[in-house]
């Protein structure tokens, strides 16, 4: 049994990696550990803390949550996903490769279950077997401003405006945005390893519009420059389209998580619970 370890705050436990099950995925996996990622929690799912981890992999024997056991460790190619689904879950329709099995103890499940409330915490994913100790940083295609050990500049500057919906209207716009930008750039992803062709035109404008949104409207400029810096290397001739979309899907996700982590989401949840008058309850 293939043991690797994990690490978050002080609390450590283990899960089995499944590396006949999910061969592709496992390989990528031990490719890139050690590994550290910043800890979210589930939107949709239930009891499920996620990061993003850069690698890409194919679905491989894809579950969807109503067929996973609590305990699931999971990759999300979608969105370059390390997932742990520890407890109850919800309905959601998601594809997922399962890619291991979780052995913890009550004190790291409630850890786990304090991102709920506290977002951001790092996990570390180490193989003990590996003999390698050091984490090493991400290197992207592009000459980008935005730093990942803290808050980007950018992100920062919008987060601290004070107004009438400021800054609730920039950020959660921007997360929606930059959602819907991930699924994009998964599905040309997807297009282009499966042989199949994209009108380079229609994307340039795509792209145009999520760099005017996520930028001259959420006002969050650097990310969208980036973005821009990005449409040019796809545009250019006799571009290595897989090898940019990768890189692509990870600086998205990337910086769609730092915007995500500055959502009260348990906060807005229990305002749309609350009683009130409104006519159209």
């Amino acid at each position: 049994m293939k043991k690797i370890n994990l690490k978050l705050n002080d609390k450590t436990a283990y899960f089995e990696l499944f590396e006949e099950e999910a061969p592709i995925t496992s390989k990528r996996l031990l490719e890139i550990l050690p590994v550290k990622m910043d800890i979210h929690y589930a939107k949709f799912a239930g009891q499920e803390v996620f990061g993003v981890v850069p690698m890409m992999a194919p679905i491989e024997g894809g579950k969807s949550l109503k067929e996973i056991d609590r305990g699931c460790v999971a990759f999300f190619p979608d969105r370059a996903f390390f997932c742990i689904y520890y407890g109850d879950l919800q309905d959601e329709e998601v594809s997922i490769t399962v890619i291991g099995q979780l052995y913890a103890d009550d004190d790291f499940i409630t850890e786990m279950e304090k991102c709920r409330y506290r977002q951001g915490d790092v996990l570390e994913i180490c193989d003990p077997d590996s003999g390698k100790t050091e984490f090493t940083d991400y290197g992207f295609m592009i000459d980008t401003k935005m730093g990942w050990d803290k808050l980007p500049e950018d992100i920062k500057a919008v987060y601290m405006k004070r107004g009438i919906a400021l800054p609730g209207g920039p950020v959660i716009n921007a997360d929606g945005e930059a959602r819907k930008l991930s699924d994009f750039v998964y599905t040309l992803y997807t297009s282009v390893i499966n042989g199949e062709s994209y009108d380079l035109g229609f994307t340039a404008k795509l792209l145009d519009y999520y760099a005017f949104k996520i930028g001259g409207w959420c006002g969050m400029n650097d990310c969208a420059d980036d973005i821009r810096k990005y449409k040019d290397l796809l545009m250019a001739p006799g571009a290595d389209l897989e090898a940019i979309l990768v890189d692509f899907i990870y600086y998205v996700n990337k910086m769609s998580m730092w915007i995500d982590l500055l959502i009260p989401w348990e906060d807005i949840t229990d305002l749309m619970r609350r009683p009130d008058d409104r006519p159209f309850i």
